[in-house]
């Protein structure tokens, strides 16, 4: 790694502040942290101004299974991360277990820890990230198989091509707001996406073919820059085209309420 790391370190920023769409950013930034040996990560702005955000408001980016990420939001493991709690005091990558072992932690946050393993990550890092306007960020990356191992000046250059990513994902959620234009059924159809529910429910709740309900997602797809369910979802909040008040409504009352 310290050879590619010296040959290629530049080129790997260039790369990412190169990106010029959400697909390429996704793209590059997937191969890049492949480098280092993560194989899931995670991506946050927990923090906007004076303002800490909620879960689904700042998650921007996820590879993690999808089973863990719904078990972490049911759980509201959020609101107790020890982890993401740390990265806001610190200003260097910092290992999860050394967080384990190290800060005082509530009954609540050690049973996260042990979750985490139980579920089967093996090792991973927290790496604050800062930009712009007080946006400070997150990202956790993990591996599922084995230790992630990087040396000091490793992980010094992994927070580098985090920092980076968190600079240019702002440049890029800036440009998307802008430009991102869904009709009336495609923001009904990614509504009841956000709150997990099936392409053949959503057919029958809106009266129309299992099959029309795919056309719509590959066009909101294709708009929100998107290569799934859930990057779909993240960047519909994220490009102010799912209210989070109505999400909520929507979660609370299993149905959805009209604004």
């Amino acid at each position: 790694m310290s050879s590619r790391l010296n040959e290629s370190g530049a080129a790997w920023l260039s790369e990412i502040d190169s990106a010029e769409d959400g697909l390429s950013f996704h793209a590059v930034v997937d191969r890049v942290l492949a480098l280092f040996g993560v194989e899931v990560y995670r991506y946050h702005v927990v923090a906007e101004g004076l303002r800490n955000l909620k879960f689904i408001e700042s998650l921007r980016l996820s590879t993690f299974p999808p089973e863990w990420m719904q078990r972490y939001a049911l759980a509201g493991f959020f609101e107790i991360d020890p982890v993401i709690e740390f990265a806001q005091t610190s200003t260097r990558p910092f290992r999860w277990w050394d967080v384990e072992a190290e800060a005082a932690l509530s009954d609540k946050q050690r049973h996260y820890f042990h979750q985490l393993r139980r579920f089967g990550f093996s090792d991973g890092l927290g790496v604050p990230v800062f930009g712009p306007a007080q946006l400070v960020g997150y990202f956790g990356v993990g591996r599922m198989n084995g230790p992630l191992d990087l040396s000091d000046t490793e992980m010094l250059a992994l927070q580098a091509v985090c920092e980076r990513a968190h600079l240019r994902m702002f440049e890029l959620s800036i440009s998307m707001r802008v430009q991102t234009k869904l009709t009336q059924r495609e923001i009904e159809i990614l509504e009841w996406v956000s709150v997990g529910k099936s392409n053949d429910v959503i057919a029958v709740i809106l009266g129309i073919s299992k099959h029309t309900i795919d056309t719509h997602l590959r066009r909101i797809f294709t708009k929100l820059e998107s290569t799934n369910r859930t990057e779909a979802v993240i960047a519909g909040f994220q490009t102010g085209v799912l209210s989070l008040d109505k999400y909520r409504r929507m979660k609370a009352g299993g149905a959805l309420a009209m604004a």
